[in-house]
């Protein structure tokens, strides 16, 4: 193709291309652009068509995640308790709880006379049945291995690995004091063994950041921070609020005040039912005989 004809251009005597007048090259364009361009506007060929169906197909799903992710949050924002101050009234009732996991090939199978466990499993609770009534307190007892976190975690909700039977439910006392079914499940706080906690953050600031994270968005932020004066207040942890609450390469509070700092998580969130795997352990003889989870 050439630009400017099978002539050229005839630059004589001329300085930095003033020869060349713009009429000439508009001529010399528009004689090679007429043959390229003739036959250009046909239709799509399918490749273009399908990767046009392909972008559509993934802008409409990024919509419908981003608008079903809205929905959640919103549903999540709603959730919890209007009730900054809830003083229990949920009872818990299991019965028939049994719990076995498979057995190692190299050890030997445990049953017990009369469970009905299957082939190739161990069985680690058995026929286990028991109440808590609301406002009540349960302390479960016994050497370690004997089941007492399995029987909680149960209790708890949590997931298990092994196979679950037995009947849990959840139950409420009306005004006349006649024990109700809950219509929904119950708001379970869960304190674990190890105290897993930021430990960059103060006392008050750890507590605060959890109830702002978990009470809905309805109740004021005056309302969560007069929450956490009172759990603090009642774990007896008042006075260390402002102190970092530090790991094993920074020092800060102790290992029994960690441990209520962990309960006052779980009560910031205004549970129904609270359950705790070993509450006591780290705390001294005094500061586990301090009436303070009973109140």
């Amino acid at each position: 193709m050439q630009v400017f004809g099978s002539n050229g251009l005839v630059l004589n005597d001329c300085l930095f291309g003033e020869c060349v007048a713009q009429s000439v090259i508009d001529a010399a364009s528009n004689s090679t652009s007429t043959g390229s361009t003739t036959g250009s506007s046909g239709p799509l060929d399918g490749g273009v068509i399908a990767g046009l169906a392909v972008v559509g197909a993934l802008v409409l799903g990024f919509i419908a995640l981003f608008i079903w992710g809205w929905l959640v949050q919103q549903k999540a924002r709603r959730s919890g308790t209007d009730e900054p101050f809830k003083s229990g009234g949920v009872g818990v009732t299991w019965s028939a709880v049994n719990y076995s996991v498979p057995a190692s090939s190299e050890g030997t199978l445990f049953k017990r006379k009369g469970a009905d466990t299957p082939a190739g499993e161990k069985l680690i609770l058995h026929d286990l049945s028991g109440e808590v009534n609301p406002g009540e307190m349960l302390a479960i007892l016994g050497p370690s291995g004997a089941g007492k976190t399995t029987l909680i975690e149960i209790l708890g909700g949590k997931a298990k690995f092994g196979t679950t039977t037995g009947n849990v439910t959840f139950s409420a006392v009306s005004p006349t004091g006649e024990k109700t079914a809950l219509p929904k499940q119950p708001r379970i706080g869960f304190v674990d063994q190890l105290d897993i906690l930021p430990s960059m953050l103060t006392v008050q600031e750890a507590l605060l950041f959890a109830a702002r994270l978990r009470l809905p968005e309805s109740i004021t932020e005056e309302s969560k921070q007069e929450r956490v004066f009172e759990v603090m207040k009642r774990l007896g942890i008042l006075d260390i609020k402002d102190t970092r609450i530090g790991n094993h390469e920074r020092r800060g509070i102790s290992g029994g005040e960690q441990r209520r700092v962990s309960i006052g998580l779980e009560l910031v969130a205004c549970p129904d039912i609270l359950v705790l795997d070993e509450p006591t352990s780290g705390t001294q003889l005094f500061q586990a005989y301090q009436p303070y989870l009973l109140t």
